[in-house]
Formats: C-alpha cells, structure tokens, sequence
C-alpha cells in the first residue's frame, strides 16, 4: 500500500504543478496515470483526482486573487454559477451511465470522450488558435462554463485542455487569461461535484469508495504543487505557457489512448 502511496503523492504533485502553469487542471494527468496503475476501481479515481484538483484550486485562484491577477467581476460569477451548475450535470450524467452500462464501459466512453477532446485541443490551439468568434457578452461565458463543468465533472480530470481551447476560440482573450477562466471553472465545478459525491455517500446512493484515507496525503501533495505552479506561471510567456499546454495534451493523448487499448483489448 505504501508503494502506490507514493506514486499517488508524486503524481498528484506534478500534475497540479503543470496543470496550474497551462490552466488544464491536475486531473486531466492524474486520472489516466492513475488508471494505469490499475489499483483502485473508477469512482475511487475520480474521487481522488476530484479532491487533488479542487484542493489545487483553492490554493492557485486564492493566490491569484491576493496577488491581483484575477480581480472579481460579473464576468467570473457567471463563469462560477455556469461551472457549478455543468459539474452536477457532469456527475449524475456518469453515474447514470454507470448504472446503465457498467462501471468497465463508462470507464471506455470516458476515455474515448477525452481523447477526442484533446485531440480536438491540439489541432485547434496548434493550427487555428488566431480563429475566434470574440464574444463578449456575460451569459456566453456562463453557457461555455456550463458546458466545460459538464464534460470535465463526467471525465473526472477537473479541467483539462478544453476548458483553456474553448476560452481561446470563444472569447478571443489571451491563454494566460484563459487559464485564469480555466482555473475559476475548475474551482466551482469541482466544489459542487464533491458536495453532490458527499451527499450520494451520506445518502447510500453510491459506490463504495475504497481506502479513502489517502485523500490526507493526495490534499497536501495537491496544494505543494498549486503553489509551486502558480509562483512559477508568474514568470512564464504567454509562448512559453502554450509551450507546456501543448506538450502536456500530447502526453496526456498518448497515455488515454494506452489506457483505452489496454480496456478494450
């Protein structure tokens, strides 16, 4: 047990410490990492990368706020109230088809789903990053938060590649802004996901989760990482930061494809 400790500390930490610096999220590396170790069952994963990526969150948006990068608006509270309302919708749509199909087959169309959405992100942010629709008004970002919630609570990877190429195309805003819209997305989602998680558990309404303690070293590991991540970003371009986004969807494409033929085959 202490062995996969350990693995789980170490790549919960540098997850959280890229995912700050491109805005994508811990989770998005952290599931699938996870998931080829092949020692806990889904819902345990998605538990854990759940907790791991709200913890970095907390810790990257909180610094943001006090350093003044990330400044309170209308804006961010319709990108929040969007989130929240995407990350129950995300959670109940794969707890349906778990019920439905089976926790092995929700497990292939979760990672089928984020391997076509990174591949998706690479094309766009690697090819057609100068298009964008440039919308501006307020209940546009709430329908693109709305619809990153969702899909990032039901893949169980936080945020992940989408949250910062839809940002991009939508809004036309820089990537460093974008992560900042990724991150608040990510912080509301991932808040309302736990509190539905905690309720079903309460409720009786859930699977079992399994070795729950380790959430006490996964929590410390996440925030060592936000922090590091976000200090770092700091002194980062915006090239640079794109740099990272992109080598980090190649990897985190590779690893889902080998997880998916590993499931299937």
């Amino acid at each position: 047990m202490f062995g996969y400790i350990v693995l789980y500390v170490l790549i919960v930490g540098l997850a959280n410490l890229v995912g700050v610096i491109s805005g994508m999220g811990g989770g998005v590396i952290i599931k699938p990492l996870m998931d080829s170790l092949q020692v806990h069952s889904m819902a345990t994963i998605d538990f854990f990368s759940t907790v791991a990526v709200f913890t970095t969150s907390i810790v990257s948006t909180g610094r943001q706020l006090k350093t003044g990068a990330l400044a309170f608006s209308r804006r961010l509270l319709f990108i929040a109230v969007g989130a929240g309302i995407g990350g129950i919708a995300g959670k109940m749509w794969l707890s349906y088809l778990v019920g439905s199909l089976g926790e092995q087959s929700a497990s292939g169309i979760q990672i089928a789903t984020t391997i076509v959405l990174l591949f998706v992100s690479i094309v766009y942010t690697f090819r057609f990053k100068h298009v964008s629709l440039h919308l501006s008004r307020n209940h546009w970002y709430f329908f693109a938060s709305l619809s990153l919630g969702l899909l990032s609570s039901f893949m169980g990877i936080g945020g992940g590649p989408m949250n910062v190429a839809l940002f991009l195309f939508a809004f036309g805003v820089d990537i460093k802004v974008s992560t900042m819209y990724s991150i608040v997305t990510i912080f509301s989602s991932q808040l309302l996901k736990l509190a539905t998680i905690g309720a079903d558990v309460f409720a009786a309404r859930t699977v079992v989760l399994e070795d729950t303690g380790i959430v006490w070293f996964i929590i410390p590991a996440a925030i060592v990482g936000g922090i590091i991540g976000t200090r770092l970003s700091q002194y980062l371009s915006d090239a640079q930061v794109e740099i990272i986004y992109l080598l980090i969807c190649v990897v985190v494409l590779v690893i889902n494809m080998m997880n998916l033929w590993h499931l299937i085959g």
